[in-house]
Protein backbone atom coordinates (compact mmCIF):
# COMPACT_ATOMS: atom_id res chain seq x y z
CA UNK A 1 0.00 0.00 0.00
CA UNK A 2 1.50 3.42 -0.49
CA UNK A 3 2.10 5.94 2.54
CA UNK A 4 -0.71 8.90 0.88
CA UNK A 5 -3.21 6.11 0.63
CA UNK A 6 -2.64 4.41 4.09
CA UNK A 7 -2.64 7.90 5.26
CA UNK A 8 -5.60 8.74 3.86
CA UNK A 9 -7.60 5.80 3.99
CA UNK A 10 -6.64 5.58 8.08
CA UNK A 11 -7.36 8.90 8.27
CA UNK A 12 -4.36 9.35 9.52
CA UNK A 13 -3.22 13.30 10.84
CA UNK A 14 0.27 14.52 9.70
CA UNK A 15 0.93 16.39 12.55
CA UNK A 16 0.72 13.38 14.86
CA UNK A 17 2.40 11.52 12.31
CA UNK A 18 5.46 13.57 12.15
CA UNK A 19 5.47 13.69 16.44
CA UNK A 20 5.70 9.62 15.99
CA UNK A 21 8.31 9.91 13.50
CA UNK A 22 10.23 12.08 15.54
CA UNK A 23 10.56 14.56 12.64
CA UNK A 24 9.25 17.86 11.33
CA UNK A 25 5.87 18.05 10.00
CA UNK A 26 7.01 19.60 6.67
CA UNK A 27 9.02 16.41 5.95
CA UNK A 28 6.00 14.32 6.75
CA UNK A 29 3.89 16.91 4.20
CA UNK A 30 6.84 15.99 1.40
CA UNK A 31 7.05 12.43 2.02
CA UNK A 32 2.50 12.26 1.56
CA UNK A 33 3.38 14.59 -1.35
CA UNK A 34 5.98 12.62 -3.05
CA UNK A 35 8.53 15.51 -3.09
CA UNK A 36 11.18 14.12 -1.11
CA UNK A 37 12.66 10.50 -0.81
CA UNK A 38 12.55 8.69 2.75
CA UNK A 39 15.43 7.87 4.44
CA UNK A 40 15.65 4.06 5.14
CA UNK A 41 15.08 4.94 9.22
CA UNK A 42 12.12 6.23 8.02
CA UNK A 43 10.90 3.81 5.83
CA UNK A 44 11.25 1.17 8.58
CA UNK A 45 9.40 3.44 11.59
CA UNK A 46 6.71 4.46 8.81
CA UNK A 47 6.58 0.17 7.99
CA UNK A 48 6.51 -0.08 12.24
CA UNK A 49 3.63 2.58 12.71
CA UNK A 50 1.87 1.47 9.90
CA UNK A 51 1.64 -2.20 10.96
CA UNK A 52 3.54 -3.45 7.76
CA UNK A 53 1.00 -2.11 5.88
CA UNK A 54 3.24 0.59 3.96
CA UNK A 55 6.49 -2.11 3.10
CA UNK A 56 10.00 -0.95 1.88
CA UNK A 57 8.66 -2.28 -1.81
CA UNK A 58 5.79 0.09 -2.13
CA UNK A 59 8.40 2.92 -1.67
CA UNK A 60 10.58 0.93 -4.46
CA UNK A 61 7.90 0.62 -6.68
CA UNK A 62 6.90 4.54 -6.10
CA UNK A 63 10.38 5.52 -6.86
CA UNK A 64 10.57 2.64 -10.42
CA UNK A 65 6.80 4.90 -11.83
CA UNK A 66 8.89 8.16 -11.06
CA UNK A 67 11.76 7.00 -13.51
CA UNK A 68 9.04 5.55 -15.89
CA UNK A 69 7.23 8.45 -16.03
CA UNK A 70 10.75 11.29 -16.09
CA UNK A 71 12.44 8.49 -18.76
CA UNK A 72 9.12 8.61 -20.48
CA UNK A 73 9.07 12.39 -20.47
CA UNK A 74 12.68 13.11 -21.32
CA UNK A 75 12.04 11.24 -24.58
CA UNK A 76 9.14 12.99 -25.82
CA UNK A 77 11.23 16.17 -25.12
CA UNK A 78 14.05 14.47 -27.33
CA UNK A 79 11.82 13.59 -30.07
CA UNK A 80 10.76 17.26 -29.96
CA UNK A 81 14.33 19.12 -30.74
Amino acid sequence: MRFKQWVDENGVKLPWLAKKLGIEYIRVHRLYHGAVRPELVEVDAIRKISKKAVTFEDWLEAEREKSKLSTAKEGKDNANC
